[in-house]
C-alpha cells in the first residue's frame, strides 16, 4: 500500500539542503486502512458466501443427525433420514475426483463415495462433511425426476429444510417462513390452468388452509417439497418480472485529514479499546473472566492482575492513559461483565425463586425471563430500565404493573448485588 511516494530524499526539490529535501508525506487514509491492518495483520479471511448447494447440503446433514435421536418423530422420522442420507449420498457419489477442485480432498470424498459409511455418522464424520465435502461441485444425476436442481426449485428445498429443522428444534416455524410458503401457494393456486399445476391444485389448498398450519408435520412438509418444488417455474414470467430500470447520483463526502504520528493509531484512541475488546473475547476461557461471567465472588487482587494483562495487550504506554481510555467510568470487573455477559444459569439461578409457575403467573414469569435474558446479553442492568422498554412490552407500567412494592424492591436488590460481585472483594 505504501510504495516510492512514502521514501524520503535529500535535495529532491533542488540543490540546497534541507530547504530542498523531501522530508515528510502524506496519507489521505479515508478507508482506515492502517487500523484495519493494525487489527488484522494477516488480511480477511476468506468470507466467501455459502452457494445454495452448501447450504442445502448443510441443512439436510443437521436434519438427519437431529431425526437419528429424535424418536418423537416416529416411523416417518426414521424413513425421512433414510432419505436425506441417500440425497447426500448421492451428491457425494457424483463428485468428479479429477475436477480441480474435488482433487485436493479426493481421499476425504472417497471415503463417504461408499453407501455404507452413512449409516455410521459419528460426530467426527460430521464435521468432516460439514467442512470439507459439503462445499465440492458434483457431477451428480438426481435420484429421482422430482428432485432435478433448478434454482428456484432449490431455494424451495432450502424453504422446506428449514421449516422442518425448526419443528424437530422445536423453535417453532417463524411468520416469515410462513407468509413466504403460503404466498408461493397462492400464486401457484392462480396458475391451476397450466395442467402441471392443476394436478395438484387440492395440495395447494390444502396449505392454504387452516388444517394444514394447525398440525404441522414432517411429512406434510416434506409432501409439499417434492410435490410443488418444480412448479416454482411457472410463478413468474419475464414478462410479469420486467426490466427495473436504477439512475443513481453519487454523493461526495469529504473527511478532513488529521495528523498520523504513528500508522494504525488514531488520536482518540479508538483502536486501543478494540485492541482490549479483543484480548477478552480471545481469552474468554481465563480463570478470572470465568468467574465476572458466572457472577462468582473475586478478589480485587485478581482484578488487578487482569488490569494489567489488559493494559498490557492494549499497547498504550501510559497506565493513567489507558484506564481514561478503556474504562474510564467503571471499574474493570463492570467493564468485562459488559463485554462478555451473564451466564445464562448464573442469571436463572440468582432468579430461581420467580420461575416458579405455581407462586407466579405466567406474565410476571415472561418479566423475569426478560431480565435474564438483557442481563445474559448485557452482563449489568440499571434497575430504571424495569420500568422501560422492553420491560413495558409486557405491562405498560413494568415492574410495578405486575409485582408488589417488596417484590420489586427484591427484583431490585438481585439486580444491584449481580453488579457489586464483579466490583471484587
Amino acid at each position: 500500500m505504501l510504495g516510492r511516494g512514502t521514501r524520503l530524499k535529500p535535495k529532491l526539490f533542488g540543490p540546497n539542503s534541507p530547504v530542498d529535501d523531501k522530508t515528510e508525506f502524506k496519507v489521505f487514509d479515508v478507508c482506515q486502512n492502517f487500523e484495519y491492518f493494525e487489527m488484522n495483520p494477516d488480511g480477511s479471511k476468506d468470507s466467501a458466501a455459502r452457494s445454495l448447494s452448501q447450504v442445502i447440503f448443510e441443512n439436510r446433514l443437521q436434519l438427519a443427525e437431529n431425526l437419528k435421536s429424535d424418536e418423537a418423530q416416529g416411523d416417518y422420522g426414521a424413513e425421512l433420514r433414510e432419505y436425506l442420507l441417500t440425497l447426500l449420498h448421492n451428491r457425494v457419489a457424483g463428485m468428479n475426483l479429477d475436477n480441480f477442485i474435488v482433487r485436493p480432498n479426493r481421499q476425504v470424498v472417497e471415503t463417504y463415495q461408499s453407501a455404507d459409511i452413512w449409516r455410521t455418522l459419528d460426530t467426527e464424520r460430521h464435521g468432516e462433511l460439514l467442512n470439507t465435502v459439503s462445499s465440492l461441485p458434483t457431477e451428480a444425476e438426481p435420484i429421482d425426476v422430482l428432485e432435478q436442481d433448478e434454482e428456484l426449485a432449490l431455494r424451495f428445498d432450502q424453504l422446506l429444510l428449514t421449516m422442518q429443522l425448526a419443528l424437530v428444534e422445536r423453535t417453532g416455524i417463524t411468520d416469515t417462513q410462513q407468509d413466504k410458503l403460503l404466498r408461493i401457494a397462492e400464486q401457484l393456486q392462480v396458475k391451476a390452468s397450466v395442467p402441471a399445476v392443476g394436478e395438484h391444485l387440492e395440495w395447494i389448498e390444502y396449505v392454504l388452509s387452516a388444517n394444514f398450519w394447525e398440525g404441522v408435520t414432517l411429512e406434510d412438509l416434506e409432501t409439499t417439497r417434492k410435490r410443488l418444488r418444480l412448479l416454482l417455474q411457472f410463478i413468474k414470467t419475464d414478462e410479469e418480472v420486467g426490466v427495473v430500470y436504477t439512475n443513481f447520483d453519487d454523493t461526495a463526502t469529504y473527511n478532513e485529514g488529521n495528523e498520523l504520528h504513528h500508522f494504525g493509531y488514531s488520536d482518540d484512541l479508538k483502536l486501543y479499546r478494540k485492541r482490549v475488546e479483543a484480548y477478552v473475547r480471545e481469552h474468554e476461557n481465563d480463570l478470572t473472566i470465568q468467574r465476572i461471567k458466572r457472577g462468582q465472588p473475586i478478589t480485587k487482587l485478581d482484578l488487578e492482575r487482569l488490569d494489567e494483562q489488559l493494559f498490557e495487550a492494549s499497547g498504550i504506554q501510559d497506565m493513567t492513559a489507558y484506564q481514561d481510555t478503556i474504562h474510564p467510568d467503571k471499574p474493570v470487573g463492570l467493564f468485562i461483565r459488559e463485554l462478555v455477559g451473564l451466564d445464562r444459569n448464573a442469571a436463572k439461578a440468582a432468579f430461581s425463586t420467580y420461575l416458579d409457575d405455581t407462586k407466579f403467573n405466567s406474565d410476571q414469569i415472561q418479566f423475569v425471563t426478560t431480565i435474564i435474558d438483557w442481563l445474559t446479553e448485557n452482563g449489568t442492568m440499571n434497575p430504571a430500565q424495569l420500568a422501560k422498554a422492553p420491560f413495558t412490552d409486557i405491562h405498560f407500567e413494568g415492574v410495578f404493573g405486575l409485582f408488589d412494592q417488596s417484590a420489586v424492591m427484591r427484583l431490585r436488590d438481585t439486580i444491584k448485588e449481580i453488579e457489586r460481585v464483579a466490583f471484587g472483594e
